[in-house]
């Protein structure tokens, strides 16, 4: 049995004995739908457009989502027991970007994996320019479960677009990428699950001296129940 919760717009409420209903505001739009939002940072633009949200990411500083290091935006929930969650995924760097901080510059976007014990994972898209011994380089990489920097299985699509799924049954967690939402194909897996909760969502991360600019669709969650005997 399973329950979907999508990324959809919101309708206006009917009033009740014609008394107006406040429109809701963006947050509230957003929150009701993907998680709890959470900007530590306090100065990044979020849309919503029907399934599409976009997140902008203002230059200068290093929105980084890996170990000690929390300050991406990001919209969450706790999730207990068997899930699918799957997002797609797409970021592109400007022509000219430069490193906020550190060796590489950087825009991505994509699912937020918190155990209750252990390190966040993030596992999404990102989109890098490395400079290593003069020299620069450009990688689109689909980042693996936990990364530091410009690492990942190397993915190169003209819309710089991908979509990524977690799911956990049972014991077995599994790291999954599409081109298209439809054919997945398994990247990382693990047989050891706990069972705890997870905090699950979505995020944006950025390291350019420029404003960038991720987008999140499609965000879908299946909360997955044993049938009755």
């Amino acid at each position: 049995m399973k329950r979907v919760i999508l990324f959809a717009s919101l309708g206006l409420a009917t009033g009740l004995a014609g008394a107006p209903v406040p429109k809701p505001t963006t947050k509230e739009r957003i929150e009701t739908i993907s998680g709890k939002l959470q900007d530590p940072e306090g100065k990044c633009g979020f849309q919503l457009d029907g399934t599409k949200l976009t997140v902008d990411l203002p230059g200068g500083k290093e929105y980084m989502c890996h170990l000690g290091e929390q300050n991406v935006p990001r919209l969450t929930r706790k999730v207990e027991g068997d899930f699918i969650v799957t997002v797609k995924c797409s970021a592109a760097l400007p022509k000219d970007a430069k490193p906020a901080e550190g060796k590489w510059a950087e825009v991505g976007c994509g699912l937020y994996i918190r155990p209750k014990v252990g390190y966040v994972n993030r596992y999404g898209l990102s989109d890098f320019i490395y400079e290593s011994e003069k020299q620069t380089k450009h990688h689109q990489v689909v980042i693996g479960p936990i990364s530091t920097g410009p690492s990942g299985q190397h993915y190169k699509d003209s819309t710089n677009t991908i979509y990524v799924r977690f799911s956990r049954i049972g014991q077995l967690t599994e790291y999954s990428t599409s081109a298209d939402g439809k054919k997945f194909t398994r990247i990382f897996w693990s047989t050891t699950d706990t069972g705890e909760a997870y905090e699950l969502g979505v995020y944006a991360c950025s390291n350019c001296t420029t404003e960038t600019r991720a987008v999140l669709e499609d965000f879908k969650l299946e909360l997955i129940k044993a049938e009755k005997k």
